[in-house]
């Protein structure tokens, strides 16, 4: 009786339980939709920017040239209290600054003084603070608030905060305008400067979400040197006279960037202008309950159930009306700065659509029936081959079990001597470290065959893999291991001395040279020589270093006398060797002469199962506890430093206390750190002067301040004390006592002696190739690929000491 009349039921109600169970179905997956509708909003608000703001809000800005000019970041508070006159005298109402001027640490606070003066002279200025630490919410039970320098509190203006938020994709779609801390309420900067504008407070929610309406391309930028041009000081004024401007910095190096909807690479001073236009227009985007779309929905369902048989045209006219309105609705919200979830209201409708048509269709099933009922006699003929047939496949399943079970059984087998050969591998290498699965084992049984053979070996792989460390593994393994191997990169030595260093050279075969000195191939004679780093050197280099691999000779610098000599040459590089021979930068014929036994490293991200074996033996014995987030996280990291960058990660654990827990947050903030944000030139500078400093000028600093420092090169170091060479012998007119001063405040004799006599090298290397015969700018030309490794803002010292030097003002 109850299954008759659930089958009733069935038969009479199928299709309102059916749109019943999808509607369930869209909410319990709203989460999903919401995400989906998210992406669909984003998508949208890219192409509904209007290209304009509704007030008069304009961007202020320095620039890289700007900074560069000034000084460089940061920059004297004075420029500020000149450029704020400035824009004061062209009429601009309110003037907010992205920019925190934190506590003065200096003696001399007359620049301070006088932005200070300048900011309580008038009305109409609006500071920034920072809050730290607190959450993405309009309330923080606790967050750190770094208030500016007192001496700018004083002046009474308001300052607000310039926090952002950003969502799990990284956008920037709302943020606080109001944070509450303790009992006190802190506004945004863009809050402050919008009351400021209109003179009366402004009615807002906590957070609101941000209606992008210029993208990056048409935001209302004025460049300060614009500001200092007389002739354009008419058509400012006609500009910004009753406006508000913020001031700030517009730089991509300094990362003051940040993805947008309309815009991956949004300048952080754009957002908060778009943020103050959508203050005073109110204009901000809201989105509507979900409770209202469900309702909406639900009555097509209560419809659809009371008409027990709809048509099919009723049905269609139904729901195609559903989808126009909600469609619709779509395209008019950005009319309405109100967002609707209306993607999976859009779903719910075709899938009931799908639901009723599948079901008209479905009604020829009863003629499909009554064919079947008449084929029934047919089928009984056939149940006995039916049985057969079953019987064949149960007989087949069974030996098919057994096969598996056999096949399962020899893999087993097989895993296991493969293990055990990994092993034996590796044990033959005690120092590469990695798992018995690991890529590296494949290279290691590819060294062992390898070693045994005189030919050429190319190691190809980025940076910090291990190729020094294979290189020795292979003269190990080779004939030649009691012999010398010698290890020479390349790119940490200048093109001048590399031929020499390489070859060696004979007394008085060039400025210096008061001995004969044999080179490191001679050294390496019977042996292996590394040369790391090849595809750095020059392409008259390479044509001595084919000479070697073909015929095994060679002349040292300055001698007549061809040397033969018996070295095996491994070699490495972490580049595209195709796209240096497609430049012309290497030679094609060195390449295949290199290439013979080519061994290419997998970088650290594709071998992550061998990160826990590393971690323990960079942390010599000593335990530390990761987190399950930790753990992941260092085998989901792509490791762009590859081990070297892993060791440096671990020297940083093993400075916390034996029972510290590392966590993924903690990890996070380092890998960070060392993925994006890269210091910038000044701070470089500071650091190398710093670390140069406290190792006493030693020889081999350079390699401690790379190892330091962990993402720069030792031959990058080498440049930046270049750079500084040139601009402390500037500075300080060409005296020399006085330039070793500004590298070491301290004086030390022999401190002082190994840093005058590396001065004196860069110094000597700069002009040498100057030829007073020819003119001087054609001499400073001729610096141009000389000075192609040092950094950009020392070439101005370097060319004007050069000149110096031709006009005679200084000498060796």
């Amino acid at each position: 009786m109850s299954h008759s009349l659930l089958s009733k039921f069935w038969k009479n109600y199928r299709l309102p339980v059916l749109c019943m169970a999808l509607f369930i179905i869209v909410l319990l997956s709203l989460p999903w939709w919401r995400q989906l509708q998210q992406s669909c909003d984003q998508r949208m608000m890219r192409h509904h920017t209007e290209n304009r703001f509704e007030h008069p809000v304009y961007i202020v800005y320095f620039d890289d040239a700007d900074l560069s000019a000034l000084g460089g970041w940061p920059l004297k508070r004075n420029i500020y209290g000149y450029v704020a006159e400035q824009l004061k005298a062209l009429g601009v109402r309110t003037i907010g600054f992205h920019v925190f001027w934190e506590e003065n640490h200096s003696d001399n606070d007359e620049n301070d003084a006088f932005l200070a003066s300048v900011l309580s002279s008038q009305p109409g200025f609006v500071g920034s603070l920072l809050i730290e630490n607190s959450s993405n919410k309009n309330h923080a039970s606790s967050v750190q608030i770094q208030w500016p320098d007192s001496t700018f509190i004083k002046t009474g203006i308001p300052f607000g905060f310039t926090n952002l938020v950003q969502s799990q994709q990284g956008m920037v779609l709302k943020t606080p305008v109001r944070i509450h801390a303790g009992d006190r309420f802190f506004r945004s900067l863009a809050l402050e400067m919008a009351e400021d504008y209109l003179g009366k407070p402004i009615a807002v929610p906590g957070t609101v979400m941000i209606h992008y309406s210029v993208d990056r391309e048409h935001l209302p930028l004025i460049p300060v040197r614009s500001l200092l041009d007389p002739a354009m000081s008419d058509s400012l004024r006609s500009v910004l006279n009753g406006s508000v401007v913020i001031l700030g910095i517009l730089s991509s190096q300094l990362g003051l960037e940040k993805p947008t909807p309309v815009d991956p690479a949004m300048p952080v001073l754009g957002i908060h202008a778009e943020i103050v236009d959508n203050l005073l227009s109110q204009s901000y985007l809201s989105v509507s309950p979900l409770w209202i779309l469900c309702l909406c929905l639900f009555v097509p369902i209560v419809i659809l159930s009371v008409k027990k048989n709809p048509s099919l045209i009723f049905v269609c006219v139904l729901l195609v009306c559903c989808g126009m309105c909600l469609t619709g609705i779509y395209f008019l919200q950005w009319q309405m700065d109100r967002l609707f979830p209306v993607l999976a209201g859009m779903a719910w409708c075709a899938a009931t659509a799908i639901v009723y048509l599948s079901d008209h269709l479905l009604r020829g099933q009863r003629l499909i029936l009554e064919e079947i009922e008449k084929r029934q006699m047919m089928e009984t003929q056939f149940s006995e081959r039916v049985k057969a047939a079953a019987q064949l496949e149960r007989e087949y399943l069974a030996l098919r079990d057994k096969y598996q079970k056999e096949i399962k059984d020899l893999r087993v087998t097989l895993s296991n001597v493969s293990d055990t050969e990994a092993e034996l591998v590796r044990n033959e290498y005690p120092e590469i470290i990695c798992e018995d699965q690991s890529p590296m084992v494949a290279i290691l049984t590819e060294i062992k065959r390898i070693g045994f053979t005189e030919e050429p070996v190319l190691i190809s792989g980025e940076s910090g893999t291990g190729k020094e460390l294979v290189a020795r593994a292979i003269h190990q393994k080779s004939k030649r291991a009691i012999h010398p191997f010698i290890a020479v990169n390349c790119g940490a030595i200048t093109e001048s001395l590399l031929e020499s260093e390489l070859f060696g050279y004979e007394k008085g075969a060039f400025t210096g040279a008061q001995k004969t000195k044999q080179g490191f191939f001679e050294s390496a004679d019977k042996g292996t020589i590394f040369l790391d780093e090849i595809s750095e050197t020059s392409l008259a280099f390479q044509s001595r270093l084919l000479r070697i691999l073909q015929e095994g000779t060679y002349f040292r610098v300055g001698s007549t006398q061809l040397r033969h000599v018996d070295v095996r040459i491994i070699a490495a590089t972490n580049q595209q060797m195709d796209t240096l021979i497609g430049s012309g930068r290497f030679r094609q014929d060195l390449f295949f002469r290199l290439n013979v036994l080519p061994v290419n490293l997998p970088p650290l991200r594709e071998r992550s199962d061998d990160i826990p074996m590393l971690m323990h033996h960079f942390l010599g014995g000593r335990a530390l506890k990761l987190s399950e987030g930790a753990e992941r996280l260092m085998k989901a990291y792509p490791w762009p430093g590859n081990i070297r960058e892993l060791q440096n990660i671990v020297a940083r654990m093993k400075i916390l206390p034996e029972d510290t827990l590392i966590t993924s947050d903690w990890l996070q903030q380092q890998l960070v750190f060392d993925m994006s944000h890269m210091p910038t030139s000044e701070s470089i500078d500071e650091k190398i002067l710093a670390l140069y400093r406290h190792l006493e000028f030693r020889n081999n600093a350079n390699t401690l301040i790379a190892e330091s420092i962990g993402h720069l090169h030792r031959s990058t170091i080498t440049e930046y004390l270049k750079g500084m060479t040139f601009q402390f012998f500037y500075e300080e007119n060409f005296k020399m006592d006085e330039a070793v001063r500004r590298f070491n405040p301290n004086p030390d004799n022999e401190s002082d002696r190994r840093l005058k006599s590396r001065m004196l090298k860069y110094l000597q290397n700069l002009v040498d190739k100057l030829d007073s015969r020819n003119s001087i700018e054609n001499n400073l030309h001729g610096l141009s690929d000389q000075l192609r490794k040092v950094p950009r803002k020392y070439h101005t010292f370097a060319l004007e000491t050069a000149r110096a030097y031709l006009m005679k003002q200084w000498t060796l």
